[in-house]
């Protein structure tokens, strides 16, 4: 007789006592960092020195079942030299996992940005 999961597949534990998840295919933060990281032709051992832990705590803080703290996303961010765009991704994604409830309407899009500028400026 086949073991009987006792979580469903593909849940985390988010901060929160309320589960998150994660659907499969999405890229979770881990996930982008480790692209940024291939992409770029370096190794998860260049996170030891933004992290300032040991070599076998980066191994184990990408394959625990836990969001990711801001401090390594920020470090993360630091020694990949992530613009922007991909900067602010990764904190959307990391900030999603942690459980926090992000609104995409009140994110600002590309043209709002300009007309809310205008709108704080002098009047």
């Amino acid at each position: 007789m086949p073991r009987k999961r006792t979580r469903p597949a593909n849940m985390g534990r988010a901060v929160s006592p309320h589960r998150v998840r994660v659907r499969r295919g999405q890229d979770t933060a881990r996930a982008i960092i480790k692209r940024h990281l291939r992409e770029e032709g370096r190794q998860m051992m260049e996170l030891v020195y933004a992290w300032n832990c040991s070599r076998g705590h980066v191994y184990d803080l990408f394959y625990l079942d836990r969001p990711l703290a801001p401090a390594h996303v920020e470090g993360a961010i630091r020694i990949l030299k992530l613009d922007d765009f991909d900067a602010n991704e990764l904190r959307l994604v990391a900030a999603r996992e942690a459980g926090w409830m992000i609104d995409a309407a009140y994110l600002l899009q590309e043209g709002e940005s300009g007309a809310l500028a205008r709108q704080g400026g002098a009047a």
